[in-house]
């Protein structure tokens, strides 16, 4: 997420050198806030099924059998910028009985 745009993207790292591939480019959505404002940002996964949500709001969805198994990672990408900083608060990983 980028919040100085209110854009975000979803990529997927591979094991390996290869660089992040996007699997959504990145796309601006009203639903992120701007500036230093904080973001409440969510992902739901259901076998190949991923939802994002910014704000409660659900930004895309997407599937892929890529998304069976694997790793959750957040990070700050600095780009060109030496000074970016980013904050976490009340991380929160949990599973939800299938129904």
């Amino acid at each position: 997420m980028h919040p100085a745009s209110g854009r975000y993207r979803l990529g997927i790292s591979r094991p390996g050198p290869d660089p992040i591939e996007d699997i959504i480019p990145w796309t601006e959505s009203s639903a992120i806030q701007r500036g230093t404002a904080s973001n409440r940002l969510g992902v739901a996964a259901a076998g190949p099924s991923l939802r994002l949500y910014a704000n409660g709001e659900l930004l895309t969805e997407t599937s892929s059998a890529e998304f069976r198994w694997g790793k959750i990672r957040f990070g700050v990408a600095t780009g060109d910028d030496p000074t970016t900083e980013a904050q976490f608060r009340d991380f929160l990983i949990s599973t939800i009985p299938a129904p």
